[in-house]
């Protein structure tokens, strides 16, 4: 499987960046709690989206777009299940 291009944030509206987006967004609750930040590759936003935010009253997102070149020393990778 070769590397994506990109990876995405999905970020609820009532949460919604600062604009100008600067460098470093702030971590959200969940983010934190869980101890990484959750990002999807662009066949999981779909799922991620219905999984997630189906029925949770957020009708409206921000979907922010990462460069992985950008990032990729900073990512680790989940297998189905959940392992790293």
């Amino acid at each position: 499987m070769s590397p994506p291009t990109y990876i995405y944030k999905i970020v609820p509206a009532s949460s919604a960046p600062p604009d100008p987006l600067p460098d470093r967004l702030p971590v959200s609750n969940l983010d934190a709690t869980d101890g990484f930040i959750h990002l999807s590759t662009a066949k999981q936003v779909a799922r991620t989206l219905d999984r997630y935010f189906n029925g949770t009253g957020n009708e409206r997102i921000y979907l922010l777009r990462l460069d992985y070149a950008k990032i990729k020393g900073h990512v680790k990778w989940e297998t189905p299940q959940g392992g790293v």
